[in-house]
């Protein structure tokens, strides 16, 4: 019956963090797991860069355990790091190899391709990356 429970706060917590009417009992080809994994990867924005265990069990409605497991699935895939001071999760470098490649189709990148300087001649080098901008300018009014 815990497990029936644990789906219900999970399926709670899938509403508020966008997966409304994604849970695997409306669409039987989502991947109940997955869909978790997910939830926790979405819980990291520039507010919350770190998390305990605890604090994403409690914010995703998962069990301790299976917020644990599913932590260090994502630790192994290098999706998460461990600090071992404070024992806090924080995104890792397989999250920014993402951010790179999906940058490229976010409507910013081509309202900033004008002022781009690429790294080379060759096409399949060029990539849009902050340290390689020239003539960038922010203003605030």
């Amino acid at each position: 019956m815990a497990a029936s429970g644990e789906l219900r706060k999970h399926e709670s917590k899938e509403s508020a963090n966008g997966l409304s009417g994604q849970t695997t009992d409306a669409d039987p080809l989502m991947v109940r797991a997955l869909s978790r994994g997910l939830a926790i990867l979405r819980l990291f924005d520039v507010d919350h860069r770190d998390w305990t265990i605890d604090e994403i069990a409690q914010d995703t409605g998962l069990l301790r355990m299976t917020a644990y497991r599913m932590v260090r699935t994502l630790e192994a895939g290098g999706f998460l790091v461990r600090d071992s001071t404070t024992n806090r999760y924080h995104l890792g470098p397989a999250t920014l190899a993402m951010t790179y490649v999906s940058g490229d189709h976010s409507d910013f990148v081509k309202v900033a391709r004008p002022f781009w300087s690429p790294s080379s001649t060759r096409p399949a080098s060029r990539s849009l990356s902050p340290w390689r901008w020239t003539g960038c300018r922010c203003a605030s009014t």
